[in-house]
């Protein structure tokens, strides 16, 4: 029993020291490389260990619902002119659709359409104006509510999609209820230029790399001999420095690599999170499969993009992988040309949609993309993710 005291003090001593020893990455300053037989992983710190960014966004969902709404006054309108119903109005505001019909004849059209078509419409009201009948429709509270859950999940995909890009290594983007999303990113803004031009020439020397570093403010220029040297040195660097963004990489007149980097700032964070999406239509490329481009690398002119993640509504987080396409590169068009987009359902598949209008420009482009390409998928991607690559069926003339 007297030498029991003695094993008790040795366990504790050596799970103590190999704490440290896991600890110890976790304290060196960003950017140092922890020792060869130290492990290299280093611990999360959340913000009140490292500081970052805290952000509280409200999603628009009764922006959501009201064009779900217009939409729906559009559809209802043109179904019952297509079964000849005598309409004299369809009125939509921002928590209804109001539906003048003339007669009991034309009621009972309506009444049908709402039955078979519109299973997630409800009449709210109806009344009569002397011949006239008056229909005031809206969605179900359950439709309703996937509807604002819908534009939740969109926002938070969203701004997850533009975070990537800083290298936060557990960002938190979750619903806080009532169309709140809270952002947390740790780590972001804490980035110094002189830490990351520090690392850069002190591993550039230590692979024997010529190059140059110029760091200036937020921002860090670094230039390589080759492509090869380039690549391999960034990709390091961006996996190590969170919120050290690449934004440029060019090639000089005597063969060498210019690399631009910029800090992720607060404030710069703040305006890319809440910039206008980047929307853009590019082919598919069919000419090799997803799984050599993965393995060999995307055809000259294509590149691998990854597709919308699957996230759990409850806590926010990605389940699953992302599908992965070859794309274009050639982008055949882009949100300039597109005058307005409504996300809208099918109520009778209970599926979402999004209904887009070009311009006139756009609608010309469209029409001879849609009739170059039938047979082939057309990527729609947003912010650099692919929402859906449907395959054109036939030419869409009309926009």
């Amino acid at each position: 029993m007297s030498q029991g005291w003695k094993w008790r003090l040795g366990l504790v001593s050596g799970v103590a020291f190999l704490g440290l020893i896991f600890l110890f990455p976790t304290l060196l300053p960003p950017g140092s490389v922890p020792p060869a037989f130290m492990p290299q992983a280093r611990l999360s710190k959340g913000l009140d260990l490292q500081g970052g960014l805290h952000l509280e966004l409200a999603v628009q969902t009764d922006k959501a619902v009201e064009n779900s709404l217009s939409r729906l006054g559009e559809d209802i309108d043109k179904a019952l002119k297509e079964d000849r119903a005598k309409v004299r109005d369809v009125e939509t505001t921002a928590k209804d659709v109001k539906v003048v019909v003339r007669g009991e004849e034309s009621a009972s059209m309506l009444r049908s359409i709402l039955e078979e078509q519109f299973k997630n419409v409800t009449i709210e009201n109806e009344y009569d104006d002397g011949e006239l009948k008056v229909f005031v429709l809206t969605f179900t509270s359950e439709w309703e509510d996937e509807i604002r859950q819908y534009a939740i999940d969109q926002g938070i995909e969203t701004i997850r999609n533009r975070v990537d890009q800083f290298g936060v290594a557990e960002p938190v983007i979750v619903p806080r209820g009532n169309g709140e999303i809270l952002i947390q990113l740790p780590g972001l803004g804490t980035l110094s230029a002189d830490d990351v031009s520090t690392w850069f020439e002190k591993t550039m020397k230590d692979e024997g790399v010529d190059g140059s570093v110029e760091a200036a403010g937020t921002e860090v220029s670094v230039t390589f001999p080759d492509a090869a040297s380039a690549d391999t040195v960034v990709d390091e660097a961006t996996r190590r420095f969170t919120g050290l963004v690449k934004e440029q990489q060019t090639l000089q007149d005597d063969g060498s690599i210019k690399v631009n980097f910029a800090l992720a700032t607060s404030k710069r964070a703040k305006a890319l999170i809440g910039q206008t999406a980047q929307l853009e239509f590019r082919l598919v490329d069919e000419s090799i499969s997803i799984s050599e481009a993965i393995a060999n690398g995307a055809p000259k002119g294509s590149e691998i993009l990854y597709g919308k993640r699957k996230l759990d509504r409850r806590t926010g987080q990605e389940v699953g992988q992302p599908a992965p396409y070859v794309i274009s590169k050639r982008v055949m068009l882009t949100g300039e040309v597109v005058t307005n987009a409504v996300m809208s359902v099918d109520t009778n598949r209970a599926e979402y949609y999004v209904l887009m209008e070009f311009d006139g420009r756009g609608k010309k482009i469209f029409a001879d993309l849609t009739a170059a390409s039938v047979g082939k998928q057309l990527a729609i991607i947003l912010d650099g993710v692919v929402q859906s690559a449907p395959v054109i069926r036939e030419a869409i003339p009309g926009g």
